[in-house]
């Protein structure tokens, strides 16, 4: 079972974070990783099995590169530490409104309400997808006991 530390609590944790911002979440030095990772997780090609797509319609004027990159930043500063079964440490936020669909062959099944940040110490590898938040929130930090931030962007900034 995976075990899970508040924002406060992660953040006196060594954690090794890169953060979003300073890195291309597009390219990774001459290999297309990250730019797939991009692709499968800002449109529904229909090529995956199981997928999620981050949501753009709250986004105004924004390219398509700085809404994913601005859900990556908000996993880095307000994420949750997430550790799981195979001790893969994760970043994980929920969201107070939709943040991405989830497809199954291409069609649309569901939405996800969080986003997971993985390989998030890994400036070659780290990306981000929208989640399911229904197991998050019932869970609560290992540390102290609270439960995991739900962010509302109507009412918060990072």
């Amino acid at each position: 079972m995976s075990e899970y530390y508040c924002r406060k609590c992660r953040q006196s944790m060594t954690t090794n974070a890169v953060d979003p911002q300073l890195v291309n979440l597009t390219s990774s030095f001459n290999n297309n990783y990250l730019l797939g990772k991009f692709e499968k997780h800002y449109n529904n090609s229909g090529s995956y099995n199981i997928n999620t797509v981050f949501k753009k319609d709250d986004f105004e004027n924004q390219s398509d590169y700085d809404i994913y990159e601005h859900y990556h930043y908000l996993a880095y500063v307000s994420g949750s530490l997430e550790i799981d079964n195979q001790r893969k440490k994760n970043l994980v936020l929920c969201f107070a409104k939709p943040t991405g669909d989830e497809y199954i062959h291409g069609i649309k099944a569901g939405q996800s309400e969080a986003v997971k940040l993985v390989l998030f110490d890994n400036a070659n590898k780290i990306h981000a997808f929208p989640t399911s938040s229904a197991y998050l929130t019932t869970v609560r930090c290992k540390n102290c006991g609270c439960k995991l931030e739900i962010y509302d962007p109507n009412t918060q900034s990072p």
